[in-house]
C-alpha cells in the first residue's frame, strides 16, 4: 500500500469508515468541487421533487460516492438502484449509504451501466433511470451511449430519463488569448506551427470569465436533444450565429441546460452563479473574419463523448471535415474539471 492509499484509509478510519476495498490511487479531485457545489445539489433536490418520484423503482447510473442516489430516496423513490465503476467510489458509496439508514431501499452494484445485465440490478425494469454523468459539453461522460444502452435494457415500457432533454445554448467567441490555449501563435517561428497536430479536436473546458474575451453575437441555442429518443453514439446539426459586429471569431463558447424535473435542472451557464463544472469551448483551426449581420453557418457533432463545432465553409463538406476532425483523437482530453 503506498502513502496516499495509506493516508486515505487513515482518513476513512478517522470518521469510521472502512472500505471494503481500499483505493488504490486517488480519485479525480474534481469529486470534491462536484460534492460541495451547494447549488448544483440543491438544483437536483428540487427537480427530483418535482419529478414524481413517489413509489418509484429508479435506476441511477454513475453514483459516485451516492450523494444523488440519496436525493433520489429523498424525493420518494420506493428503490434506488445505482452503479458506480470505480471500485473505490463504489465501496465508499455502499458504506455511506447503510451509515444513513438507506441500505434497504438503495443498492450500489460496482460496473458500468453497460456490463451490467438485468439480473446484476434486482431482474426488474425500472420506472425511471436518472445519470447526471455530464462534463462541461455535456456529452463527455458518455452520456449518450449510456442512456441509449439503459433505453433499451432496463427502462419499462412508458418509463422515463432524468434528464430527457438537453439544451447546448452559446456564442462565437472573439479571444486570441483563448486561442492560444490550443493553438501556436504567429510569434512563434514557423517551424513550430506543425504543432498545431496536438491541438484538441472537439470541446474542452474552459472558466470563461478566467478569460479575456467577448462574444460576437447573442449566445442562442445551438443544439436541442430529446434523451429519451436520441440515436446511441452520435448526432448532427446545423446552427446559425449572426454576428451583431465585425470581428475575428476563434471559436464558440457554449454551455448546457438539462432540466430533471419540471424546468428545474443543471446548467453551466456562465452568465449565472458559477457551478463547478466550466463552460466547454470549441476553437477553430483559422480564426474566421465576420461581418455584422452576415450569418455563419455552423455544423454541430455529438460522436460518443466529444462535442465538435465548426464553422461551414461555403461549398465544403462540414460532415467530412467534422469527421476528420473527430477521428484525430477518439475522446476528450478532459472530464469534468473541478
Amino acid at each position: 500500500m503506498n502513502d496516499v492509499d495509506t493516508r486515505t484509509l487513515a482518513a476513512s478510519r478517522a470518521h469510521g469508515l472502512v472500505p471494503a476495498a481500499p483505493p488504490i490511487q486517488p480519485i479525480p479531485r474534481w469529486h470534491f468541487a462536484m460534492m460541495n457545489d451547494h447549488r448544483r445539489t440543491h438544483a437536483l433536490r428540487v427537480a427530483f421533487a418535482a419529478a414524481g418520484l413517489a413509489g418509484r423503482r429508479v435506476l441511477e447510473i454513475g453514483t459516485g460516492a451516492g450523494l444523488m442516489a440519496t436525493l433520489l430516496v429523498e424525493a420518494g423513490a420506493r428503490e434506488v438502484w445505482t452503479c458506480e465503476a470505480d471500485p473505490a467510489l463504489a465501496a465508499f458509496a455502499r458504506d455511506a449509504i447503510r451509515r444513513l439508514g438507506l441500505a434497504d431501499r438503495v443498492h450500489v452494484v460496482c460496473g458500468m451501466s453497460s456490463d451490467l445485465a438485468l439480473e446484476d440490478l434486482g431482474g426488474e425494469r425500472f420506472d425511471v433511470v436518472a445519470g447526471e454523468i455530464v462534463d462541461c459539453g455535456f456529452f463527455g461522460e458518455g452520456i449518450l451511449p449510456s442512456f441509449a444502452d439503459a433505453r433499451e435494457r432496463f427502462l419499462a415500457p412508458g418509463g422515463r430519463l432524468l434528464p430527457a432533454r438537453v439544451r447546448l445554448v452559446g456564442a462565437l467567441l472573439e479571444s486570441p488569448h483563448v486561442h492560444a490555449l490550443n493553438h501556436i501563435g504567429p510569434t512563434l517561428p514557423e517551424a513550430f506551427r506543425a504543432f498545431d497536430m496536438f491541438s484538441t479536436r472537439g470541446h474542452f473546458p474552459l472558466r470563461a470569465n478566467a478569460h479575456p474575451h467577448a462574444f460576437l453575437c447573442d449566445p442562442k441555442e445551438l443544439l436541442a436533444v430529446d434523451l429519451e429518443r436520441a440515436p446511441p453514439r452520435s448526432l448532427r446539426a446545423e446552427a446559425t450565429a449572426t454576428p451583431s459586429r465585425a470581428g475575428l471569431a476563434h471559436g464558440v463558447l457554449f454551455w448546457f441546460d438539462a432540466p430533471f424535473g419540471g424546468e428545474v435542472g443543471i446548467s453551466n451557464d456562465p452568465r449565472t452563479t458559477p457551478t463547478h463544472w466550466h463552460q466547454a469551448v470549441c476553437l477553430f483551426p483559422t480564426p474566421l473574419p465576420v461581418r455584422a449581420g452576415v450569418p455563419v453557418p455552423l455544423s454541430i457533432r455529438v460522436a460518443g463523448t466529444r462535442v465538435t463545432i465548426l464553422p461551414e465553409a461555403p461549398g465544403a463538406d462540414a460532415g467530412c471535415a467534422l469527421d476528420a476532425a473527430c477521428d484525430i483523437d477518439a475522446t476528450s482530453d478532459d472530464r469534468r474539471p473541478s
